[in-house]
Parts: structure tokens; C-alpha cells; sequence
């Protein structure tokens, strides 16, 4: 049996989606406290494969989120992938010039998932180059994001059997290719608070949001202070379960989109703690979609549309609320998406 197939199968997703499949969230970015915004105008996305085996894909798409249109072609990952997640910085607390792609199911045999990093220069369209590693060997990520200078990455399960979360987070300094280095868990006891299949966002303060993951708590928030490691603290609650959703921020309010085949869209004020307030609706439900926000609007691009992926590409105005709108679309039907901006 496919191992994707297995893996859908072995564990249900029961909360939310945005990226897809067992993985991902969309991840954001946020910059050091008492910084200026980072996020730029184009929004670069990676996605899994077509509905069909492989279901893993290399390519690299992107848009230009301050006006409406179609996505184009970027280039190509290191390495074919599903399930994996990417932030982007390297700019310092005003830039993000980088985008760093990570983990994922790479493999359609063991051991399956992946901890290469690999990136690209935001500006520049072309092919990934090769970052560094991950601590773990990881798919269906808990989320990443940065703030501007320095990027997490919520690891997810190590095993396709036991869907055993890692509990781990990781950092790595966005602007040097290597290795990354143990941030913390995301809870005072390594590992038991482990989720797989969050989303994240960060804040121009450089609080990072970790929130809606597969595991006991789907309803959850975790935040990180970006640029002190240390375990992760409860932030609040979403509105509802989410797994596998996208998540966006303008640096001061973080969305949380897509559940199952409910189309909602969560908000909350990223300085602040408690719980999360709905935001309006996607124009289509989807689950398994991404999203990517500059400092004013919000995209949730493709993710799927029962019983097909879709190609659809979304927007909101994140200081406002309200329903999400036609944006334009992808150059072909995706879903486990991730995506980070700069210029």
C-alpha cells in the first residue's frame, strides 16, 4: 500500500486542514521585539504531489500577494517531498530575503521522512540549495516560522507505525546555511505535548504561534519566545479541532484557516493570550491548503475540495474581518502546502 495512503489511513485527519495531508500549517514569520514588519509582497509555496503515486512533488510556486492574479512557476526542491513545512527571513528584523524549506515524507520506503533543509533567495526564481539538517527525521510538522533573523521548526512523528509526535522544536539562524540546534519541547516534559500537523505564525514582536495540531489537544496554541530557546507555553484555544491548516500573520494577528470540510477562519491578537475569535469564512472549504501573508493581506492557496484537490487561491484583509475572496489560482491542483514572503 502506498505509504501515504497507509499513512491517511493508520490516522484520520479529524481537525482542521490547510496544508495538507499530516503535516502542515502554513508558516509565518516575525521579527525581533520593537522591529519592523519583515513579511514582503511575494509569497513563495511548496505543496505535495499530484493525487497519485508519488504524491510527492519538488516544485516551488509563488505570487505576488499585494495584487490579485495567478501563481507562476519558481523552481525546484533539493528533493521531492510531502508533508513538510517552510518559513522565511535572512533579512534581519526588516527583510525576509529567504525562504527555507524542511522534513517531510520523502521516501516511499523506510524510513520514509525527511530532515533536509534547503532554501531559496525569495527575489530571485530558480532551484533550492541545499541548508543543512534537521535534528529529527520528521513529516507532518507542528509548524515553523521566524522572526526575521532566526526560523523554528516544530518537528512532527518520526514513525509511520506509531505516529509517535517528537515533542521537538528546532532553530536555525535563517541568514547562515547549517545545521539546526534543539530549541525545546512543547512542554515541561519533553515529548508528551508532541503534535504533528500544526500550522505556525510570527509576530512582529517575535512571539511565534504554534497552533491546531493531530494529537490530544487539536483545539490548542502553543507560543515561543523566537529568539530565546526554551519550551513552548499555552497561549489558548481555537474556535474549533484543526489539523493540517494554514496559518498567516500581518505581525500583529495571526489567521488560523480551514477545517476539514468546514471553511472557517480563526483570529487572535499575537501579543496577547487566550482564546481565538472567528474571523468569517473561505470563499470554498478546504483542508490541506496554505497560506502566506505581506503585512496587510492574507492568500490561503489550494488544498482539498471533496472528493479533489483544488487550485483555488483566496484572500482576506487580516486587520478586518469578514469572509475570504476569489484571488487567482495555482499552475495545477495542490494540496499540503506551505509558504513563506519576503522580497
Amino acid at each position: 500500500m502506498d505509504y501515504i495512503n497507509y499513512a491517511i489511513k493508520q490516522q484520520p485527519i479529524t481537525g482542521m486542514t490547510g496544508f495538507g495531508g499530516g503535516s502542515t500549517g502554513l508558516q509565518f514569520h516575525s521579527a525581533a521585539a520593537g522591529a519592523e514588519a519583515f513579511r514582503g509582497d511575494r509569497g513563495v509555496e511548496g505543496f505535495a504531489g499530484p493525487a497519485s503515486s508519488p504524491y510527492r512533488t519538488a516544485n516551488i510556486y509563488y505570487h505576488n500577494i499585494a495584487s490579485l492574479g495567478n501563481a507562476s512557476y519558481f523552481g525546484a526542491l533539493s528533493q521531492s517531498r510531502s508533508y513538510g513545512e517552510s518559513t522565511s527571513g535572512g533579512g534581519g528584523a526588516e527583510q525576509s530575503t529567504r525562504e527555507v524549506f524542511g522534513s517531510g515524507f520523502s521516501s516511499p520506503a523506510s524510513p520514509y521522512n525527511s530532515n533536509v533543509l534547503d532554501y531559496v533567495t525569495i527575489a530571485n526564481t530558480g532551484n533550492a540549495t541545499d541548508f543543512g539538517d534537521l535534528n529529527y527525521e520528521s513529516a507532518n510538522p507542528g509548524g515553523t516560522c521566524s522572526n526575521g533573523a532566526r526560523g523554528i521548526f516544530a518537528n512532527g512523528f518520526s514513525s509511520l507505525v506509531t505516529y509517535a509526535p517528537t515533542g521537538k522544536i528546532d532553530y536555525f539562524e535563517i541568514a547562515t546555511p547549517g545545521n539546526a540546534t534543539a530549541f525545546g519541547d512543547y512542554g515541561s516534559n519533553p515529548g508528551t505535548y508532541g503534535q504533528y500537523n500544526g500550522a505556525a505564525s510570527g509576530s512582529d514582536k517575535g512571539r511565534g504561534l504554534i497552533g491546531g495540531t493531530t494529537g490530544p489537544t487539536h483545539r490548542y496554541i502553543w507560543y515561543v519566545q523566537i529568539d530565546t530557546a526554551a519550551n513552548a507555553n499555552g497561549f489558548g484555544y481555537l474556535t474549533q479541532q484543526r489539523s493540517v491548516h494554514g496559518s498567516c500573520s500581518d505581525g500583529e494577528r495571526a489567521l488560523f484557516s480551514g477545517n476539514e470540510s468546514y471553511g472557517t477562519i480563526d483570529y487572535v491578537t499575537m501579543a496577547t493570550t487566550g482564546g481565538a475569535t472567528d474571523f468569517g469564512d473561505m470563499d470554498v472549504p478546504a483542508d490541506y491548503a496554505g497560506a502566506v501573508a505581506n503585512d496587510t493581506r492574507g492568500t490561503i492557496m489550494g488544498g482539498s475540495v471533496s472528493p479533489a484537490r483544488t487550485n483555488r487561491i483566496e484572500y482576506v484583509t487580516i486587520q478586518t474581518t469578514g469572509n475570504a475572496n476569489d484571488f487567482g489560482t495555482l499552475p495545477g491542483s495542490y494540496n499540503i502546502g506551505n509558504a513563506g514572503s519576503g522580497d
